[in-house]
């Protein structure tokens, strides 16, 4: 019996009842005291769980109002029946896959699963294709020809920006490292001053190859660079109608393009040509130099001259005169 310091006899009756009665609340309130200090850790455990997968949500699944890359495909990707109808009318050929397409979000192949346009049967369906894919072959060969002039152009903007000009460079977002692109064309918007500090890059985009994509939001142009470190985590791409060309320029070892579970290194002055439709990730696990490459967006070889056409309209932007 707990009596508070009270020892006079003649209280101690009296304050028996109100005695229990702080034992009690005295015995709760250490219960209490040993209880909330766990339960708080368990929540926060598990709201540390929450915000860590909301974390890699937003590198997966982009969902910033701002994102350069993301919210143009979301603006583009409204009224695309009332688009389409009236298109058809000017485009003239078979523009029976877009019309699917735009009718249903079924996808042939589940690993692909782009988050704004689907074609559906294309052929071939392939994570990485190689450079001598008879489509494929004249543009990726015409890149590899071309690695002196795009080395040279790369290491002028890439000098700059170690010495503190950070203009023409875009930081995309990732969890882990830094992650930096210097884009020439920005969904299928040309960048000119940054053309500018690459003439000769500029000429073979424009006049050298075939396959560029460079009237709609799904092509671009750009110098990527990862620091050591960095991890682009996985995520899928806009579309499957593109093949997306890696010219490696700086490749050091102990980095990696997985595309649909294959793993691929980079090599300097050699194309790596696969599709982003499929999920996809790139880790950069050295510690010194850094990767980059030279990245151009190409038509998917099966997708033909008026679906291009058609394309181009479904999915243009305004470009700035």
């Amino acid at each position: 019996m707990f009596y508070y310091g009270f020892t006079a006899v003649g209280v101690k009756s009296a304050l028996m009842v109100e005695t229990w009665n702080d034992a009690l609340a005295l015995f709760l309130t250490l219960c209490a005291c040993c209880l909330i200090p766990i339960l708080l850790r368990k929540a926060f455990k598990k709201n540390n769980q929450s915000v860590d997968s909301k974390n890699d949500d937003l590198y997966s699944k982009c969902t910033s109002p701002n994102c350069v890359r993301c919210q143009n495909y979301r603006i583009l990707d409204h009224q695309l029946t009332d688009k389409f109808i009236e298109i058809s009318q000017i485009v003239q050929g078979d523009l029976s896959r877009i019309e699917q397409a735009i009718g249903t979000n079924e996808r042939s192949n589940s690993k692909q699963q782009p988050n704004v346009f689907f074609l559906p049967k294309l052929d071939p369906i392939k994570p990485f294709y190689t450079a001598d894919d008879t489509e494929l072959a004249p543009d990726a060969q015409l890149i590899a020809n071309n690695f002196l002039d795009i080395y040279e152009e790369f290491l002028e903007v890439f000098n700059a920006l170690q010495d503190g000009n950070v203009s023409g460079w875009f930081s995309n977002s990732v969890p882990t490292g830094n992650w930096y692109v210097f884009h020439l064309y920005n969904q299928g918007v040309k960048v000119p001053q940054n053309c500018t500090r690459c003439p000769r890059i500029t000429k073979l985009l424009e006049n050298g190859l075939r396959k560029f994509i460079k009237e709609n939001a799904f092509g671009n142009a750009a110098f990527s660079v990862l620091e050591p470190g960095t991890h682009i985590t996985e995520h899928f791409g806009p579309c499957n109608v593109r093949i997306r060309c890696h010219l490696g320029i700086l490749t050091p070892p102990n980095c990696y393009l997985k595309v649909d579970g294959i793993k691929e290194q980079w090599k300097q002055g050699q194309c790596l040509l696969f599709d982003d439709s499929f999920c996809h990730e790139a880790k950069h696990c050295g510690s010194d130099d850094p990767r980059a490459v030279f990245m151009v967006d190409l038509w998917h070889p099966d997708v033909t001259k008026p679906e291009m056409s058609c394309l181009n309209i479904l999915f243009g932007l305004p470009k700035d005169e």
